[in-house]
């Protein structure tokens, strides 16, 4: 299934990124201990222990990041965002173009998309449970083929918000099986070609892990509009 991660080890990039933070912090520590001990030739191994596991990390996210490319999901299929016990699927349900919403005039055309956001009851974990998951922050924006970023709005999604009601926020709790679905307005040039949607997490965390879409010159996963 497309996701936020090209290859799908989330838990597993979750404890190397940890443990590569630890490892890092324990070598450092005990780099300086020896140091303090006089104890030059241990103390040169844990530095060179303290600056390998970092830079052996980058490595890894450049492997990764290599052999990852674009993707683009259909209309109506699903991206989802894996959390260490469940995954969240996202769909374009639908675009349309405007020119005017509400009160409000495109400068080029209007672009209002219809998301679905869901949990998927059946990538749950054994041991879950009914509880509410709180999806992360996230960055909404869309994509052309030239590479040109058009971001989400407040202002229109108040436009928005005046003409076909109040959204559903993407942050929005959601319980097993629970869905709802949020409209997004983006104002675009009418010269825009092939444009597409991206949804990529927006905590900064994200962008450590290895095989993460966020992650250094990492391909993405697009959701088409067309």
């Amino acid at each position: 299934m497309p996701t936020n991660f090209q290859f799908p080890i989330a838990p597993v990039s979750v404890l190397a990124l940890l443990g590569s933070v630890a490892s890092t912090l324990l070598a450092t520590a005990t780099a300086g201990v020896l140091a303090l001990r006089r104890r030059k030739r241990w103390a040169g191994v844990a530095a060179g222990v303290a600056l390998a596991v970092p830079l052996g990390y980058a490595v890894l996210l450049g492997v990764f990041a290599v052999f990852s490319g674009d993707v683009t999901v259909p209309i109506g299929a699903e991206k989802y965002f894996c959390d260490v016990d469940c995954h969240t699927a996202y769909s374009v349900l639908g675009a349309e173009t405007l020119a005017d919403l509400g009160a409000a005039h495109a400068q080029g055309q209007f672009l209002v998309v219809s998301l679905r956001t869901r949990f998927d009851a059946g990538t749950m974990g054994p041991h879950r449970g009914n509880a509410p998951l709180y999806p992360n922050p996230k960055i909404v924006e869309v994509v052309d083929t030239a590479g040109h970023h058009w971001p989400l709005d407040p202002a229109l999604q108040q436009a928005l918000a005046a003409t076909r009601g109040a959204q559903t926020p993407l942050e929005q709790p959601l319980r097993p099986g629970e869905e709802y679905v949020t409209q997004l307005a983006f104002d675009l040039p009418r010269a825009s070609r092939r444009p597409r949607l991206l949804v990529t997490e927006a905590d900064w965390f994200a962008r450590l892990l290895l095989g993460h879409e966020t992650a250094p010159w990492h391909g993405k996963t697009y959701m088409a509009l067309e």
